[in-house]
Protein backbone atom coordinates (compact mmCIF):
# COMPACT_ATOMS: atom_id res chain seq x y z
CA UNK A 1 0.00 0.00 0.00
CA UNK A 2 1.31 3.44 -0.77
CA UNK A 3 1.89 5.86 1.56
CA UNK A 4 -0.14 9.28 1.86
CA UNK A 5 2.50 12.25 1.62
CA UNK A 6 1.98 13.88 4.95
CA UNK A 7 -0.36 11.64 6.68
CA UNK A 8 0.86 9.72 9.56
CA UNK A 9 0.40 6.21 9.77
CA UNK A 10 -1.70 7.17 13.30
CA UNK A 11 -4.09 9.41 11.29
CA UNK A 12 -5.40 6.35 9.31
CA UNK A 13 -8.83 5.22 9.94
CA UNK A 14 -9.98 1.58 9.27
CA UNK A 15 -8.30 -0.59 6.45
CA UNK A 16 -5.80 2.36 5.45
CA UNK A 17 -8.38 4.96 4.83
CA UNK A 18 -7.33 8.46 6.09
CA UNK A 19 -9.82 10.16 8.24
CA UNK A 20 -11.33 13.71 7.24
CA UNK A 21 -9.48 16.34 9.21
CA UNK A 22 -11.61 18.78 10.67
CA UNK A 23 -11.25 22.01 12.30
CA UNK A 24 -10.31 22.83 15.94
CA UNK A 25 -13.07 22.60 18.24
CA UNK A 26 -13.29 25.09 20.93
CA UNK A 27 -15.74 25.62 24.00
CA UNK A 28 -16.68 28.60 22.28
CA UNK A 29 -17.87 27.28 18.91
CA UNK A 30 -19.64 24.87 20.78
CA UNK A 31 -21.97 27.52 22.96
CA UNK A 32 -22.72 28.63 19.50
CA UNK A 33 -23.53 25.64 18.01
CA UNK A 34 -25.90 24.92 20.87
CA UNK A 35 -27.84 28.02 20.55
CA UNK A 36 -28.77 27.41 17.02
CA UNK A 37 -32.47 26.03 16.31
CA UNK A 38 -33.68 23.19 14.24
CA UNK A 39 -36.48 23.59 12.21
CA UNK A 40 -39.09 22.25 14.47
CA UNK A 41 -38.12 24.88 16.74
CA UNK A 42 -38.31 27.87 13.95
CA UNK A 43 -41.51 25.84 12.87
CA UNK A 44 -42.81 25.82 16.41
CA UNK A 45 -41.83 29.78 17.30
CA UNK A 46 -43.32 30.69 13.86
CA UNK A 47 -46.71 28.65 14.46
CA UNK A 48 -45.98 27.14 10.74
CA UNK A 49 -45.20 23.52 9.60
CA UNK A 50 -41.35 22.48 9.22
CA UNK A 51 -42.22 21.91 5.97
CA UNK A 52 -43.25 26.06 5.34
CA UNK A 53 -39.38 26.29 7.19
CA UNK A 54 -37.97 23.97 4.43
CA UNK A 55 -39.40 26.25 1.79
CA UNK A 56 -38.59 29.31 3.54
CA UNK A 57 -35.00 28.53 4.17
CA UNK A 58 -35.03 26.91 -0.17
CA UNK A 59 -36.50 30.13 -1.54
CA UNK A 60 -33.91 32.27 0.60
CA UNK A 61 -36.63 33.71 2.59
CA UNK A 62 -35.25 32.65 6.24
CA UNK A 63 -31.11 32.89 6.46
CA UNK A 64 -29.55 29.23 7.52
CA UNK A 65 -26.34 27.11 7.80
CA UNK A 66 -26.26 23.67 7.44
CA UNK A 67 -24.47 21.44 9.97
CA UNK A 68 -24.04 17.83 8.28
CA UNK A 69 -27.42 17.32 6.37
CA UNK A 70 -29.97 19.44 8.98
CA UNK A 71 -30.62 22.56 8.28
CA UNK A 72 -30.14 25.21 11.39
CA UNK A 73 -31.28 28.65 11.98
CA UNK A 74 -29.83 31.43 14.46
CA UNK A 75 -31.73 33.38 16.76
CA UNK A 76 -31.08 36.39 15.08
CA UNK A 77 -31.42 35.57 11.90
CA UNK A 78 -34.87 34.50 12.89
CA UNK A 79 -35.06 37.84 14.53
CA UNK A 80 -34.45 39.50 11.34
CA UNK A 81 -37.04 37.42 9.31
CA UNK A 82 -39.86 37.74 11.62
CA UNK A 83 -38.99 42.28 11.84
CA UNK A 84 -38.57 41.35 7.87
CA UNK A 85 -42.31 39.77 7.67
CA UNK A 86 -43.71 42.27 10.19
CA UNK A 87 -42.51 45.16 7.07
CA UNK A 88 -44.04 42.87 4.39
CA UNK A 89 -47.25 42.23 5.97
CA UNK A 90 -46.80 38.53 5.11
CA UNK A 91 -45.13 35.67 6.93
CA UNK A 92 -45.24 33.18 4.15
Amino acid sequence: MARLAGVEPAARGFEGRTQQVLAPFNEDFADRLRTLLTVREVADHLSVSTKTVYALCAHGRLRHIRVLNAIRVTPDDLEVFLLQARCDGKLR
